[in-house]
């Protein structure tokens, strides 16, 4: 009989995950720079941080929101061994 494996909570569009969880998914390298990333966006100001669904390509993204703007201004895809920003 086959197991069942649930989905990755980065793909598992009807569950959101939180940033936590989608951080512990990246490689060590990868896990550095979303840090830095996230303190330099941090320090621009008036900035919020979002888990946002952007489909079957990137999944559940980490946005980057401000006020003034309906679009993220910046977006990191936790794909676990190649991280996008």
């Amino acid at each position: 009989m086959t197991k069942y494996a649930p989905p990755s909570i980065w793909t598992d569009e009807f569950n959101a995950p939180t940033i936590a969880g989608l951080r512990k998914r990246i490689l060590e390298d990868g896990k550095i720079a979303f840090d830095e990333l996230t303190a330099q966006i941090q320090d621009l100001g008036e900035v919020t941080t979002e888990v946002l669904w952007f489909g079957d390509c990137w999944f559940w993204t980490v946005a980057f929101m401000t006020e003034k703007s309906e679009k993220p201004i910046a977006v990191i895809i936790p794909f676990e061994e190649d991280m996008q920003i």
